[in-house]
């Protein structure tokens, strides 16, 4: 089980580095704060599906239950990683590595009972 926050070590090392490329680089222009800009989201895009693809493996069912639910894999992806006022500002990943597996799945299930009310 991961213990703290999951998203402050994913990357830390990289995204500093990228933060002070830019500032470096201030001079440089926009376009090359645009390259790490896009850099910055292509790594997140594969953080985010190396999660979701640590979940299947580890809790299929539950992964399983998000895509079909959410409409695909990629949603249920973005959803896992995204920070929700249901959990406090923080995101599904980090309710899994408290040990609350349950308060992942209500909320899930609260969600398509909106979508079908």
């Amino acid at each position: 089980m991961v213990s703290g926050n999951c998203f402050e070590r994913v990357g830390y090392l990289e995204s500093r580095q990228l933060s002070e490329d830019i500032v470096k680089n201030a001079n440089a222009g926009l376009s090359e704060a645009c390259v790490a800009i896009e850099r910055a989201t292509a790594m997140r895009d594969v953080a985010i599906a190396s999660a979701f693809n640590a979940l299947a493996a580890h809790k299929p069912d539950l992964a399983t239950a998000l895509t079909a639910n959410m409409g695909g894999s990629h949603k249920a992806a973005r959803w896992m990683s995204s920070h929700q006022r249901a959990f406090d500002g923080k995101c599904a990943y980090q309710i899994l590595a408290e040990g609350d597996e349950d308060r992942v799945w209500e909320q899930m299930e609260r969600l398509l009972e909106t979508r079908t009310a």
